[in-house]
């Protein structure tokens, strides 16, 4: 289904994963280093809707056009975002989209709720493991402070695993779901 979608369609869906991308980034309970909010529940309906290469160019896309200063981050928009603590979790969207298409548009995947949510989990743990290892970057390098890794597995990742456990299966649901719709466009 993720390269079965017609142009129009895909075109269509592309921007609205990149509005919905830049919307979740505006719903966040501030946390420090990282925030937490709701844009990685569409960095993986990208992967699981649009397939592994258009869930990947969509947020490949959502992160040239912030950095061509277009305000999509939370931070606005332009290479200052490289300077944010957040930017390796930026950098794991197209990485994590691609990945988890790739994953449930395999020949052999059925489309179920306890087949996507290790999916969707693989994907997440690549996104997060880019997010701490440029946190490491912005901490040593940066800000130029020691890197304890203890503390930015934990403040990186540790901290959201609740909240990511429940958007993991939203992004099942709703999968589930918007399927048969998508199959359709």
């Amino acid at each position: 289904m993720g390269s079965t979608l017609n142009k129009t369609a895909l075109l269509l869906f592309t921007g609205l994963f990149i509005a919905l991308t830049t919307l979740g980034g505006f719903i966040r309970i501030p946390f420090f280093p990282v925030p937490l909010t709701l844009q990685t529940l569409f960095v993986y309906l990208s992967g699981t809707l649009l397939g592994g290469r258009n869930g990947a160019l969509c947020q490949l896309l959502f992160l040239v056009m912030g950095l061509a200063g277009l305000p999509l981050f939370t931070t606005g928009g332009g290479l200052r975002a490289v300077l944010q603590p957040t930017f390796g979790y930026l950098l794991g969207f197209p990485l994590a989209a691609g990945l988890i298409g790739w994953l449930v548009y395999r020949p052999q995947f059925k489309m179920k709720i306890r087949s996507l949510v290790p999916l969707i989990v693989t994907g997440s743990l690549v996104l997060f493991a880019m997010g701490i290892l440029y946190l490491v970057v912005y901490t040593k390098w940066i800000v130029g402070r020691p890197v304890n890794p203890a503390h930015l597995i934990w403040a990186g990742f540790v901290i959201f695993i609740p909240a990511e456990l429940i958007k993991i299966v939203l992004a099942s649901m709703l999968t589930i779901k918007l399927y048969p719709f998508m199959k359709g466009a």
